[in-house]
């Protein structure tokens, strides 16, 4: 909610955005029992370049996301503080419900995690320096949300879209 205030106000500019998800990456190298290099190795990228990430200096990119994608890290906490920070959580809700064509379907829905990171990755890209961060993780879902419904992909793979997905 912080953050959205601030881009009300106009601070995102001023490095508001960039040490919130500097801050939610510190919660999450901590939660993950992971040093600095630790991190920063286990993500793909040198430990310098990850702590820029941590001080809020820089913005991960694309395959930058990615990789903390692959350590488990919800990419829609990371950049936005919404949902539970772990992927593996996003697992452990009880019971949730999930509206598919008119129906109610209760139990979690597995994630492609594969699709959702190059959907990801692509609004990020054509979104150049200044990526908006909460409105690309928006947009990501909802084209996730799209490829799921026209099925160009499913929660486990590739779908039968055949020649929809070229």
């Amino acid at each position: 909610m912080a953050l959205i205030e601030a881009r009300q106000r106009g601070e995102v500019g001023k490095g508001v955005e960039n040490s919130a998800i500097g801050s939610r990456l510190v919660g999450a190298r901590e939660s993950l029992g992971l040093t600095p290099a630790a991190m920063g190795a286990k993500s793909g990228m040198t430990c310098s370049a990850y702590q820029k990430f941590e001080a809020g200096h820089s913005q991960p990119c694309a395959d930058d996301l990615a990789g903390f994608i692959q350590l488990g890290i919800n990419a829609n906490w990371l950049l936005t503080g919404e949902g539970p920070m772990l992927l593996a959580d996003l697992h452990k809700e009880v019971v949730r419900e999930v509206v598919i064509e008119k129906q109610v379907v209760r139990g979690a829905t597995p994630i492609n995690l594969g699709a959702l990171q190059a959907i990801l990755g692509g609004i990020l890209q054509m979104m150049g320096d200044k990526p908006n961060y909460a409105k690309a993780a928006q947009k990501a879902v909802e084209y996730y949300q799209d490829a799921l419904d026209e099925g160009l992909i499913t929660p486990t793979g590739i779908g039968e879209g055949g020649e929809k997905a070229a």
